[in-house]
């Protein structure tokens, strides 16, 4: 969503609405436009990961698409198999550049 133009707090919110809806009991997650932080803690251990966002584009139609998805995870309890497969296809759509 970040590389597509979303907005940050919107990344931060999707971000949790999904570990929410995999059972995860306590997440925090800091976006800026160029880094991820996201830290997971679960009941025995907190696992933090950062991940660099290097390039940025505007696709309102991958936003769309991204926050429908996480909307199905969340409300539809969609598999995380089914969750990626979908979220690789979001990704693999080429850019449509306008002249």
């Amino acid at each position: 969503m970040l590389e597509n133009g979303a907005e940050t707090y919107r990344v931060e919110e999707t971000m949790s609405r999904i570990c929410l809806a995999y059972g995860i009991e306590k997440v925090d997650v800091f976006v800026i436009p160029t880094n991820i932080i996201i830290t997971i803690k679960t009941y025995k251990n907190a696992i933090s990961r950062t991940r660099r966002v290097t390039s940025r584009t505007i696709n309102l139609d991958k936003i769309a698409k991204l926050n429908n998805l996480s909307r199905e995870v969340a409300f539809n309890k969609v598999s995380i198999e089914d969750a990626e497969k979908k979220l690789s296809s979001i990704a693999d759509e080429k850019n449509i550049l306008l002249k």
